[in-house]
């Protein structure tokens, strides 16, 4: 979306979000046991202007950044020898360098 798209656009966006939304929601509750429990984390804006380029993309790319580097102190410190029993975490590290 950007600040020039028709109001109705936004709409659209709002509306389809609230359809997906109250499905997944609907979806999940048939998977929970009884008495379970679920939890949802959401990134907030600053603004309510949703054409600001505030959204959680920078947070992604850092929480990815974190997990590379994990998965890299994991590798060493199993000695990482290009085992194939080691593939699982060096697929890893290549996608979220790719990512990143």
């Amino acid at each position: 979306m950007a600040k020039t798209s028709p109001h109705n656009v936004f709409e659209a966006y709002g509306n389809q979000f609230h359809t997906d939304f109250t499905k997944f929601l609907q979806m999940r509750s048939e998977e929970i046991v009884f008495g379970g429990c679920m939890v949802l984390a959401f990134i907030g804006r600053k603004t309510r202007d949703p054409t600001r380029d505030d959204s959680g993309w920078e947070l992604l790319a850092h929480s990815l950044l974190d997990m590379l580097k994990e998965v890299k102190m994991f590798l060493k410190s199993t000695g990482d020898s290009n085992e194939p029993r080691h593939n699982h975490g060096k697929n890893t590290a290549n996608l979220i360098t790719a990512v990143s």
